[in-house]
């Protein structure tokens, strides 16, 4: 066999393999035990969720899990633990969640 004919294969090799592994996509390490890898899905509407960690473990003292969501610019925010710290006597902490339409309402402080 030739050396063009070996250059010629294995440029080949290469063109076929390249398209395989820009598909793949790695998922990020797992945070912990407690969680499970929610798989990318797309709404009715076309948004696309980025797969991501979900906590389903015992809940932490005065920490919560932010899973990982598209922010109000656009932008991809990793899930992370978040402490909470009351502003004040009385509050409580209501957990972010997605709407029916994929945007992200981040979790806030409400008042008794």
């Amino acid at each position: 066999m030739g050396k063009s004919v070996k250059l010629l294969l294995f440029i080949a090799s290469i063109v076929a393999v390249f398209p395989l592994q820009s598909c793949v996509v790695s998922r990020p390490a797992e945070p912990g035990s407690d969680f499970v890898w929610v798989a990318p899905y797309t709404l009715p509407r076309g948004v696309l969720i980025p797969g991501h960690w979900k906590y389903v473990g015992p809940p932490r003292h005065r920490m919560v899990w932010i899973p990982g969501h598209y922010n109000h610019r656009g932008d991809w925010v990793t899930g992370r633990w978040k402490k909470l710290k009351p502003p004040k006597d009385g509050a409580y902490w209501v957990p972010g969640h997605r709407s029916p339409t994929g945007r992200w309402t981040p979790g806030y402080w409400r008042y008794r």
